[in-house]
């Protein structure tokens, strides 16, 4: 959509009644826009967001201040804005391209936060024991409300001591957990925590 707008007026040598019609076109223009994702003039709750409509993709140029949210739905491999991961999405930058904060989260064990507040977790289980304890702070931080569910899974290239994974929440669960295993062979495990 296009909207039209003069940025000279009211032009001061002009009768005012001049200008009037274009004024109002301005009006209209500035009105229309601020309807685009927002709640519009003379309701509750006006100027408020609805949602956020992207017009393209916008990757900004590198270093960039202050930061900057746009959507890429390239793969992100052509230079000058090659994204790290090469995956689409909604990104967010702040500083340099090294510091940005993107969807696409490569790290061995970290927690994003989803929209509607779900908290996904995860990492990995060194077993030298039947028992290992998890603490979700070493990795990046607390549920603040609920751990909901946890999932383990053993990597082995043999099955004799692929055994039988379970779990107990530390405290009221939103700390971190103590995992087991049936056996006490060398073993490593992922897991990925649901919480909010």
């Amino acid at each position: 959509m296009t909207f039209s707008y003069n940025g000279t007026l009211p032009n001061p040598p002009n009768d005012p009644a001049d200008d009037v019609d274009q004024m109002q076109t301005n009006s209209a223009s500035i009105s229309s826009l601020i309807a685009i994702d927002h709640t519009g003039f003379n309701v509750a709750l006006g100027g408020t967001h609805k949602q956020v409509t992207f017009a393209s993709d916008n990757p900004p140029a590198v270093p960039t201040t202050p930061p900057v949210l746009f959507t890429n739905t390239q793969d992100g491999a052509a230079a000058p804005n090659t994204l790290p991961g090469g995956i689409p999405g909604l990104f967010f930058y702040s500083g340099t391209a090294t510091q940005g904060q993107r969807n696409n989260i490569v790290a061995a064990k970290g927690s994003v936060v989803l929209f509607g507040g779900i908290i996904i977790k995860w990492g990995t289980i060194s077993f030298t024991a039947q028992s290992k304890a998890v603490v979700f702070a070493t990795d990046s931080s607390n549920f603040p409300n609920n751990l909901f569910s946890i999932i383990l899974t053993a990597f082995t290239t043999t099955p004799a001591i692929n055994g039988t994974l379970g779990y107990t929440p530390t405290g009221p669960g939103t700390s971190g957990f103590t995992a087991y295993q049936l056996g006490s062979n060398p073993l490593t495990a992922s897991y990925i925590a649901i919480g909010n």
